[in-house]
């Protein structure tokens, strides 16, 4: 009796254990609820998503523990549900406050796709706005109406229609102040525009007159519009006749400042510009003058242009066979025992052609046969020879030095540069590293001081 006893005891105290930790569950899911749901209203008009936020943090495990602890309270779970509640009562109660349409969208957002909610929810956006503008406006109406008329009766239409442009949605009386006076401001410009454009029509001003005039649209300037269009139609056609004729330079010296504001005149000049030049460039290509090409090209406005990049590839490319062809027959002058010179045209050679592989070849043959030349006698040394001393994994190599000291270690046509002379050379005269071949447990130095003795030998 006593075991069914201890027994039922502990199924007891584990089931309410376990009815304690599925309650905290879902008080958490309540609570990351109530907060997401708050977070994503916020991001709308509406006013609600706080007042979830904040239901989601009372209600939270974390708060309700700081509260038990704190005023040594227990807040019963019935206490956190009425709080829920009264949380989504308020919310609910606030909706009541809030445009219809609004909380009518974001609902169907939430839950229909469809193609035009974003117009949908801009199209509100904008009417809460000018909501907001009006609001606004009628509270200090009869303050801004005075400013206005003021405005309106002293003609200062300008400063009357900036002003009062964004209450002619809300006012019949400022729609109309406003437009009278774009009426009036027309009507003003269009008097001037009849004095001016006759003026700048006499003084040749074509393009300023036909822009003047046109601008306006009225059935009075068109007479206006019409000559100075056609006097402009007729300088353009002077200038195109120019360029079809490939006199650049006329076209690019006439004064142009009376129609320099139509485009066409404009293309027109800059088509004579390039054309110019490109015309520059095929006189200094037929001469060969292919250098002066290319320095010609990198100082033109179009330098950057794709057409005048081509052009400075085909220059460099002729100046390049140019230059092949005279050292080419500068070689053929030379014997294969004048080494430097040979060297010297194969570098150059190299230079102009990288990818040249029998240029290549040549400038290593002519290296190797230059190193050979200068080369002091070797001095051949072995791992036998010096026993623990020995600094390489190679079982023997040569010693050689080139004036003024550069030391390094042959083995088998590979060399590599023995001392911090040889290092610095190393990329301009092909030295492998050492550390390939190296024992780094053992000092280089005996081996150096040897090579550098090679150099006070008299040469083979």
């Amino acid at each position: 009796m006593n075991i069914l006893k201890a027994l039922l005891s502990n199924v007891h105290r584990i089931g309410l254990r376990v009815l304690k930790t599925l309650f905290r569950m879902m008080n958490w899911i309540f609570t990351i609820g109530f907060i997401i749901f708050g977070l994503v209203l916020l991001v709308t008009p509406l006013n609600a998503g706080i007042i979830f936020i904040i239901v989601g943090i009372v209600i939270s495990p974390h708060f309700i523990d700081f509260i038990e602890d704190k005023f040594n309270v227990t807040v019963a779970a019935s206490s956190q549900m009425i709080i829920a509640l009264l949380g989504i009562v308020t919310a609910i109660v606030s909706f009541n406050y809030e445009d219809p349409l609004l909380v009518g969208l974001l609902i169907q957002n939430a839950w229909i796709e469809s193609e035009n909610q974003g117009d949908q929810f801009q199209a509100y956006i904008e009417r809460a706005e000018m909501k907001k503008k009006k609001k606004t406006f009628l509270a200090m109406r009869e303050e801004r109406l005075a400013e206005l008329q003021t405005l309106y009766d002293n003609g200062q239409d300008q400063s009357l229609i900036i002003q009062g442009m964004p209450y002619v949605k809300f006012d019949n009386q400022i729609a109309q102040w406003v437009e009278n006076a774009k009426k009036r401001l027309k009507k003003e410009r269009i008097k001037r525009a009849l004095n001016i454009v006759p003026e700048l029509i006499k003084a040749e001003q074509y393009g300023e007159a036909y822009q003047l005039a046109s601008s306006l649209n009225a059935p009075e300037l068109q007479a206006l519009v019409a000559e100075s269009k056609q006097a402009l139609d007729k300088e353009v056609a002077n200038l195109r006749a120019l360029y079809m004729k490939g006199n650049y330079d006329a076209l690019i010296n006439t004064e142009l400042s009376h129609i320099e504001t139509d485009c066409r005149v404009k293309r027109l000049v800059n088509d004579a510009k390039k054309a110019k030049a490109l015309q520059k460039i095929n006189q200094l290509m037929k001469a060969h003058q292919y250098e002066k090409t290319i320095a010609f090209v990198k100082q033109s406005e179009y330098a950057h242009h794709p057409d005048f990049q081509k052009l400075i590839k085909k220059a460099q490319g002729e100046l390049n066979q140019a230059t092949e062809k005279k050292i080419l027959a500068s070689l053929k002058k030379l014997s294969s025992k004048q080494i430097k010179a040979n060297l010297r045209e194969y570098t150059e050679l190299v230079r102009l052609f990288p990818d040249n592989k029998k240029y290549q070849d040549k400038l290593k043959y002519y290296k190797k046969a230059l190193a050979k030349q200068r080369k002091l006698p070797s001095l051949l040394i072995t791992a036998k020879e010096y026993e623990d001393k020995w600094p390489f994994t190679v079982s023997k190599g040569e010693l050689e030095c080139m004036p003024p000291g550069i030391v390094t270690f042959n083995v088998n046509d590979n060399i590599y540069a023995l001392n911090d002379l040889a290092s610095f050379l190393a990329s301009a005269r092909g030295y492998k590293n050492l550390e390939e071949i190296r024992n780094p447990s053992v000092d280089l130095s005996l081996f150096k001081e040897k090579g550098l003795k090679l150099c006070e030998q008299p040469r083979r």
